[in-house]
C-alpha cells in the first residue's frame, strides 16, 4: 500500500514540477526538488515514464513522416538499387552461339606428312563433316606443292568431296593451314569475385556461382545448333510399339519367371 501511495504522491509530484518549470518559478522549483530528495524519491526515474507516455503517441506521426521522406530522396538519388539480379545460373550466365573458325597447321617438309600429321588432318577432316561444313580452306606456299597434294588426298580418303576443298596458294614461306567455319557454344569467363561470400544476409547466390557449370556444358554440346533450335523427334518404332500394346491386353503375369529346380550337376559344370 504503501508503494501504490508512493508512486502516486510521486506523479502528482511530478505534474506539479513540470508547470512549475513551464512558469520558471525557481523558488517554488527548488522546494518542489527538495521535497523529492527528502522523499527519497528520484525526480528524473519518476518523470521519465510520464513524460515518455505523453510524448511519444503526439511525435509519432511525425517521425513516420521523417523516415517517409528520408526514403523519398535516397529514392530520388539513386541510392536504392534496382537492377535486376537473375536468380537463377543460366540466366546469370548464358550459353550463346557464335560463328568460329577451326584452324590448324602444318610445317612443310621434303619427307612429306608423318603419322602423327596424318591423323591430325584426318580427324579434322572427320570436325569439318560432323560439323556440316561447306567448304575447308587449304592454303599453302607455292613451294609446298606437295605437302598440299598430300593433305589433299587425306582429306578425300576421309570422305571429303573434292568440290568442298578450296585452296589458295600464297608467296613466301609458312605452312600449311587448313581452316572451316564451325558454330561454337561460349559463356562468358569464370572469376568473377567482386562481392566477399562470407556476407550471406540477402540470401542470394554469389555473381561467380554456376559458371563453371555452364562452361562445362558449352564445352561438351555435340551440336551447338541445339541450343538454338532443338532437334525434331524421331518416328516410332511401329512393330515394337504394337507388341507392347499386345502384352498389355493380354492377361499374362508382366514378371520375369523364376526357376526352382537346376538340372545341372557339379561335374558338368564348366563343360
Amino acid at each position: 500500500m504503501k508503494e501504490i501511495e508512493r508512486a502516486m504522491f510521486a506523479r502528482a509530484l511530478c505534474a506539479e514540477v513540470t508547470s512549475l518549470r513551464r512558469s520558471r518559478d525557481a523558488a517554488t522549483l527548488e522546494f518542489a526538488h527538495d521535497v523529492f530528495r527528502k522523499s527519497g524519491i528520484h525526480f528524473f526515474a519518476s518523470c521519465a515514464k510520464s513524460l515518455y507516455r505523453r510524448t511519444v503517441p503526439r511525435l509519432a506521426p511525425f517521425m513516420l513522416l521523417a523516415a517517409l521522406a528520408g526514403c523519398s530522396q535516397s529514392y530520388l538519388n539513386g541510392e536504392i538499387d534496382d537492377v535486376y539480379n537473375p536468380p537463377m545460373h543460366y540466366q546469370r550466365h548464358p550459353i550463346s552461339v557464335v560463328k568460329d573458325t577451326a584452324r590448324i597447321e602444318l610445317v612443310p617438309h621434303r619427307g612429306g606428312l608423318t603419322r602423327v600429321e596424318r591423323n591430325e588432318v584426318a580427324r579434322f577432316a572427320q570436325s569439318a563433316l560432323a560439323t556440316a561444313s561447306r567448304s575447308i580452306g587449304l592454303s599453302h606456299p607455292r613451294n609446298a606443292g606437295a605437302t598440299a597434294a598430300e593433305v589433299r588426298s587425306v582429306l578425300v580418303s576421309e570422305g571429303v568431296p573434292s568440290r568442298m576443298i578450296v585452296a589458295t596458294a600464297y608467296d613466301g614461306s609458312g605452312p600449311v593451314s587448313l581452316s572451316f567455319s564451325r558454330t561454337v557454344a561460349r559463356t562468358e569467363p569464370c572469376g568473377d569475385w567482386n562481392e566477399n561470400l562470407a556476407r550471406t544476409g540477402e540470401n542470394e547466390p554469389f555473381p561467380n556461382f554456376g559458371c563453371a557449370h555452364q562452361q562445362n556444358i558449352a564445352a561438351v554440346v555435340a551440336d551447338p545448333n541445339d541450343f538454338v533450335t532443338p532437334r525434331a523427334e524421331t518416328p516410332t518404332d511401329a512393330p515394337r510399339k504394337s507388341q507392347i500394346f499386345t502384352d498389355y491386353r493380354t492377361p499374362k503375369d508382366p514378371s520375369t519367371p523364376i526357376v526352382t529346380e537346376q538340372d545341372a550337376r557339379i561335374s558338368e559344370v564348366g563343360q
